[in-house]
């Protein structure tokens, strides 16, 4: 199987006011269910505990989509997108 390495950005703030990909982590986690809602909760704390730099609890956080079809994630993409795009 060939894997694909995705980045998205956002540098100017055009699409998203703040972090976008905290947003994201935080909307999907909700879609895809409790257990990966609690471990972005995790990571997060980490984060806010200065015990994990932001990359690495965003990294940790976005483990889920590893595996994930790219179908599902552009599916995914373009539904906060369109949900969060006046925000």
């Amino acid at each position: 199987m060939n894997k694909q390495k995705i980045a998205l950005f956002d540098f100017d703030k055009t699409i998203f006011k703040g972090d976008s990909l905290s947003h994201f982590i935080w909307f999907s986690k909700n879609i895809s269910g409790y257990g990966s809602t609690i471990k972005a909760a995790i990571y997060g704390l980490l984060w806010f505990l200065k015990l994990k730099t932001a990359e690495q609890s965003k990294m940790q956080a976005l483990k889920f989509l590893k595996n994930a079809n790219e179908k599902y994630i552009k599916d995914l993409g373009a539904i906060f997108i369109n949900k969060y795009k006046d925000n």
